[in-house]
């Protein structure tokens, strides 16, 4: 019996998906996005449905309106060519490109990146405007449902979470400064500019506050580490407090979501305004100036401030990951989207 998933990897080679919790082969975040296919299959209870993941947003092996597209990974935030052809496209990194706007204390060299990034973004989604306009001039009732859903995570929750008070990290970050091997780009752009304001405020809360414990990522050998080992990240993560959340290439980052995952509030940039961030648990700073304040309202000098707000944040982020963000939350949530829209088709046929 053929399988009625398909993977089309970034490299164009097309693979059918027998086991959703078979993930050799395969790259990282499959393992997300096979357990949110799951979940959205049996949410859906319908065999009829083919389901295709996939990192073009140009061509699909097949179509049809028995077919549902999971589209991932698409940092340009451009419209699906084939969003006509099938039944649904779950989406992630939006349909729009967001400007994020790191405001006037930023450094200027992360301004002027991110609205020249937001700017080039912007005219590469340009062709797949036309066909987003006529979608959303159609009536909701006509066309084909496009949902936007989380990015999710790279790195698996850890299977037990470190209560707050056992934690013996205040403040994590742990990735790269530059993009890519260092040296292969002339010019920074905003990721590189993002970095180098949140080391040089965390250097300040450091100055200010002896009493915390810091980790990062970049010092000695601890990213080699987690290549090693892929629990190591999580392991990590699930043993501090605070998780800094700094942009990438694009606005939104897989960190965002482990750091939920894991319990450790989230410390973001802006963030494309999309629904699952404006309920989720997490501290949104303008820019990194910002940090030596939001550090004190949520890890308060002991004996000077009352309890801080972190540890209800940190409640919060697990509650949300198992409600909002883990892959089955998100599988079921679409499909209940999903099958409302169904619905409305079906009583417009009659």
């Amino acid at each position: 019996m053929a399988s009625r998933f398909t993977v089309v990897l970034p490299d164009g080679r097309i693979m059918p998906w027998t086991d959703l919790d078979d993930t050799a082969g395969l790259p990282k975040d499959c393992a997300y996005y096979g357990a949110l296919l799951s979940a959205l299959d049996a949410e859906l209870c319908e065999p009829r449905f083919r389901f295709v993941l996939t990192w073009s947003t140009d061509t699909l092996p097949f179509s049809g309106k028995d077919v549902i597209v999971l589209q991932v990974a698409d940092e340009w935030c451009r419209w699906p060519r084939y969003v006509d052809d099938v039944a649904a496209v779950l989406k992630t990194n939006g349909t729009f490109p967001a400007l994020g706007w790191p405001g006037v204390r930023a450094s200027v060299g992360l301004q002027a990146m991110s609205v020249l990034q937001w700017i080039r973004v912007t005219l590469k989604t340009l062709p797949g405007r036309p066909r987003h306009l006529r979608w959303r001039l159609t009536r909701m009732c006509a066309r084909t449902p496009v949902i936007v859903i989380p990015l999710g995570a790279l790195s698996p929750p850890p299977t037990q979470a470190v209560p707050w008070e056992e934690r013996t990290v205040d403040v994590i970050f742990l990735g790269s400064i530059a993009h890519g091997q260092e040296g292969s780009r002339r010019v920074a752009g905003p990721k590189e500019y993002a970095r180098r304001d949140m080391l040089a405020a965390v250097n300040d809360v450091k100055l200010r506050r002896p009493d915390l414990k810091f980790r990062l990522g970049e010092t000695g050998g601890f990213v080699e580490s987690i290549a090693s080992d892929q629990n190591a990240y999580s392991r990590a993560m699930g043993n501090a407090r605070v998780a800094l959340v700094p942009r990438g290439t694009h606005l939104e980052t897989f960190r965002f979501f482990e750091a939920i995952g894991a319990g450790a509030v989230p410390i973001v940039e802006p963030l494309p305004r999309h629904r699952y961030y404006s309920s989720g648990p997490h501290v949104r700073l303008k820019n990194w100036a910002e940090l030596p304040r939001i550090i004190d309202y949520l890890l308060p000098v002991e004996g000077l401030h009352a309890q801080g707000y972190g540890q209800g944040l940190h409640e919060q982020c697990l509650r949300a990951w198992s409600s909002t963000y883990a892959p089955d939350a998100v599988g079921r949530s679409s499909a209940q989207e999903l099958t409302r829209a169904f619905a409305m088709q079906e009583k417009r046929r009659r």
